[in-house]
């Protein structure tokens, strides 16, 4: 019978291996869950605002959505949010970046939030 090396349990490097790339996805997540959260409210807020927007002026509807923006902590300005009413339909497009701190680097996560709505006028 043959022996067969490293019966023993001795493969640490493999075990290190794993144990860093699961770290790193695990510091991954913790990172982006939050802020993906953050941009999936904004959008159902958006998509509210959007819903009732008949007799509402679109300043009013863009300052809205970047108070909101203000409260979830994403960096959208006046700027960054176009508001087209024309109909009964209503255009809300953002666009932001959002920088994600890792150690020795800085992911900047775009989003282009792009949606049309039916507005409902009561």
């Amino acid at each position: 019978m043959v022996a067969r090396a490293r019966q023993s349990g001795q493969g640490k490097f493999g075990c290190f291996l794993w144990i860093l790339a699961f770290s790193i996805g695990l510091m991954a997540a913790v990172k982006m869950v939050p802020v993906r959260i953050a941009v999936g409210e904004l959008t159902d807020y958006a998509a509210e605002q959007a819903k009732w927007a008949g007799n509402r002026p679109a300043e009013q509807i863009q300052g809205a959505l970047v108070n909101k923006a203000r409260e979830l902590e994403l960096p959208v300005t006046k700027e960054n949010v176009v508001i087209e009413k024309t109909g009964g339909k209503i255009r809300i497009r953002m666009t932001f970046s959002v920088p994600i701190e890792f150690p020795g680097y800085t992911y900047q996560w775009d989003f282009d939030i792009d949606r049309r709505w039916d507005i409902f006028i009561i």
